[in-house]
């Protein structure tokens, strides 16, 4: 699944960044400025659970997310509608890969393990509602 996620990233900025070619102007390349420049922020130094680390790769896909839907009705706004196609497709893609870490981060997956069915409570999932005010619905 990682490897998925590599994968499209890559493939993302190769499409924005032709996109940004096309409109004439120069994609930043240096990572250093492009750190600079996100809104996400690097993680810092130390070890993480793979949780963790997922619960902050989705963290980030919902941001990315949410400034991508910004971007789509600024280009909509200008009438840029290529920038709106190529952002639009990458959107869809990033949802889809946001829902796979949520699916991985589900009750009854990382935590659990086996534990449920060592305990022979059987309780997989449970009946437990998720909070109202998650964004993760």
């Amino acid at each position: 699944m990682l490897d998925e996620h590599i994968y499209k990233t890559q493939k993302h900025i190769d499409m924005i960044g032709e996109r940004v070619a096309r409109l004439g102007m120069v994609p930043t390349a240096h990572h250093v400025t492009q750190h600079e420049l996100s809104y996400i922020k690097h993680e810092v130094e130390g070890r993480y659970t793979m949780r963790d680390f997922l619960r902050n790769d989705l963290e980030h896909e919902l941001k990315m997310q949410e400034m991508m839907r910004k971007q789509i009705a600024r280009a909509h706004e200008l009438q840029d509608f290529g920038t709106v196609q190529v952002l639009e497709e990458v959107l869809l893609d990033r949802e889809d890969l946001g829902y796979h870490l949520y699916s991985v981060l589900d009750d009854d997956t990382l935590t659990r393990g086996m534990y449920h069915l060592l305990n022979q409570n059987y309780d997989r999932a449970g009946d437990r509602t998720m909070q109202p005010n998650t964004k993760l619905q």
